[in-house]
């Protein structure tokens, strides 16, 4: 049934997971709810309730986050020159769900793990703006840079100069660096600090 799951968080309670986004298929938003009973032995199988779709002509590749208390939906336009982000509320309301195009000072961090920082405890990166880390061998705005797409205006930028081919960049680490490293297991398991392994792409991590 979830045969090419892309993106899983759990909130308020729940397990919610994505399945598909990818070439022609919708992405179909899942959630999985805990078992009543508190003793494992009799907890029945319980599968993943569909509870929303999202066409992949709105939305592509997609990445569940949480920010500001809310669950957002993030991926690409068709032509992968924008980032869309939707609410997953109005998703699971059925009708048709408005792009997002303002998350005020918060910056979502996509990547194989994905979180939302404020920029008031990250000051070297722009409010209301999405840092791509799955995208840093791409090419977006240089290949090994960091891509950031603002919200509000619609354009990209690097996060800050600097590239991440074969090998992180000198000491000392900035904090940004640091951010990125939580997003992929490979790295901070390992103790490591990110960077672009041109050998092994950041997409195929998981």
């Amino acid at each position: 049934m979830m045969k090419h799951l892309v993106s899983a968080l759990p909130f308020r309670g729940s397990l919610y997971v994505v399945n598909g986004g990818w070439g022609p298929n919708p992405s179909c938003i899942m959630r999985i709810d805990p078992p009543d009973d508190s003793n494992p032995s009799s907890w029945p199988e319980r599968p993943p309730q569909m509870v929303g779709t999202c066409p992949v002509e709105q939305l592509s590749l997609p990445a569940l986050v949480e920010c500001n208390s809310e669950l957002l939906l993030v991926g690409y336009n068709n032509g992968h020159s924008r980032v869309v982000v939707l609410r997953v509320a109005d998703l699971l309301r059925g009708g048709p769900a408005m792009p997002v195009t303002s998350i005020g000072d918060q910056t979502l961090f996509i990547g194989a793990w994905n979180m939302s920082v404020n920029v008031k405890s990250l000051p070297s990166v722009q409010g209301n703006s999405i840092a791509i880390l799955n995208a840093i061998g791409g090419g977006l705005v240089g290949r090994g840079a960091i891509p950031q797409y603002d919200l509000g205006r619609g354009t990209w930028s690097q996060v800050f100069d600097g590239h991440f081919l074969d090998g992180p960049m000198p000491r000392p680490y900035s904090l940004v660096l640091h951010v990125a490293t939580c997003c992929h297991r490979l790295f901070w398991n390992s103790g490591a600090i990110f960077y672009f392994k041109a050998d092994l792409p950041i997409e195929d991590e998981d």
